[in-house]
């Protein structure tokens, strides 16, 4: 390679990095700048399915809505009537017959207000995934007919000491999606992690998160999202569940008629992604 192929390679491996530089920081101000401290309400709605075993697999699903405020106060959950009184109802099921599964009461006692104060807050949230991330590429797609710049990352495994040590691969990526001001409004990380225990027990764990997002006073906000998970190993078990944050136009948010099951009103899939051109992703 001659001198002047090779000084011709360099700047653009500096470009490209340069160029990739100013995205991830522009990137970072926009997420800095929509984080309004303006009080939000609105109703979350929550699906989820579980399966576990193999012989035979056991299925079981539950759904909730519930009322959310953040504002000076804090944050704040509303649980309707009807919600807490399927809770008790499964509650009395599960006390005549200890076999009889208490969806509900599993999916309301795993509610994390952490996760709740992201999905009204996720600006902080996409900044602490882009801590250590690498931007591998970037694209201009088409999406539904509008044009977006496509970001994808590589993200580093984030377990404890102990799961580093049987850890025996790893894969997880990020790809974000920007309007053409800028800002994020669809977000799709996949993680996928084999690893070993006591030397002779191997596990798999997959997963993906499909997040829409949208701007809502001033905040960054989850719309909808779809999280998958499986598990293989002593243990075979997957679960799916999807979120779906209507907010109100101002006050406080009511929770839906106890007439109307949250499952009625949550779509089949958050709306899927018809990229009409997507890069191929890197490994």
């Amino acid at each position: 390679m001659t001198l002047n192929l090779r000084l011709w390679v360099l700047l653009l491996v500096l470009s490209i990095s340069m160029a990739h530089a100013d995205t991830v920081s522009a990137l970072k101000a926009r997420l800095q700048s929509l984080q309004s401290l303006q009080p939000i309400s609105g109703t979350l709605l929550i699906q989820n399915t579980s399966t576990q075993g193999k012989d035979p697999p056991v299925t079981t699903q539950a759904h909730l809505s519930m009322g959310v405020h953040d504002g000076p106060q804090g944050l704040e959950l509303r649980f309707p009537a009807a919600l807490l009184r399927r809770v008790r109802a499964e509650q009395v099921a599960n006390a005549k017959q200890s076999n009889t599964p208490e969806p509900t009461l599993e999916l309301l006692t795993g509610i994390d207000p952490n996760q709740v104060g992201t999905i009204l807050s996720y600006a902080p949230d996409l900044l602490r995934k882009m801590a250590g991330a690498t931007l591998l590429k970037q694209s201009t797609v088409q999406v539904r007919g509008a044009t977006q710049q496509l970001l994808e990352f590589k993200i580093p495994p984030k377990m404890s000491k102990q799961d580093q040590d049987g850890l025996q691969s790893y894969r997880g990526r990020m790809d974000v999606w920007l309007n053409q001001a800028g800002i994020p409004v669809a977000v799709r990380q996949s993680i996928s992690i084999a690893f070993r225990k006591f030397f002779v027990i191997h596990i798999n764990v997959k997963s993906s998160t499909t997040e829409n997002l949208m701007v809502w006073k001033g905040r960054l906000v989850l719309s909808q999202a779809l999280q998958k998970t499986q598990i293989t190993g002593i243990q075979t078990s997957s679960q799916s569940k999807r979120y779906r944050f209507q907010p109100t136009a101002a006050g406080r948010s009511a929770p839906p008629p106890a007439t109307q099951p949250a499952s009625a009103a949550l779509p089949a899939s958050p709306n899927p992604l018809k990229m009409e051109a997507a890069a191929s992703r890197p490994s």
